[in-house]
């Protein structure tokens, strides 16, 4: 599969979740929305519209949040909201490589990008998953100091991650 039908299948599936959340729920209302938001992001994809997977993002993690707050599983939430987090990933790597002349062995670099973001889409899924089922509980201090250390954690990481990538 090329790089464009593998992101509008990404983006699809994403949806897809959502939208099987809603139904499963007894709230095929939603469905309107997921459709109208999908449209958006496809079209944004196909016009090239660089902001347009960012905003689709937000828009998508507003609704999954919705869903949510509604009582849909939460499962389907996470997988979808993971699904689509990987489809702003891949819209970003493919304007990356679209923006070069040549590649230097590109089908490898594509198949190692894919196989890296797969690994790291399954654990973001089996970590939500694990917090969505374990609950322990904190006064408002220790979370309190808890998101801070993973506030200061997440800005390391990705200060880090810049980094390397210069």
């Amino acid at each position: 599969m090329n790089r464009k039908t593998t992101l509008y299948a990404t983006i699809l599936i994403a949806w897809l979740f959502l939208a099987v959340s809603f139904v499963v729920n007894g709230r095929p209302g939603g469905l309107i929305v997921i459709v109208l938001l999908a449209v958006f992001w496809l079209a944004g994809e196909g016009r090239g519209w660089r902001w347009a997977s960012s905003l689709s993002l937000l828009f998508y993690a507003l609704t999954a949040m919705g869903a949510i707050w509604l009582g849909t599983l939460p499962v389907l939430a996470i997988l979808g909201l993971v699904t689509a987090v990987m489809a702003w990933d891949m819209s970003s790597f493919n304007r990356l490589l679209d923006g070069m002349n040549r590649v230097y062995k590109e089908d490898l670099i594509i198949q190692q990008y894919r196989r890296r973001l797969v690994s790291v889409a399954a654990l973001g899924v089996v970590i939500a998953v694990l917090a969505t089922t374990i609950q322990i509980s904190f006064n408002f201090v220790t979370a309190l100091v808890l998101g801070l250390v993973a506030i200061v954690g997440f800005s390391v990481a990705v200060s880090f991650l810049r980094r390397e990538s210069d």
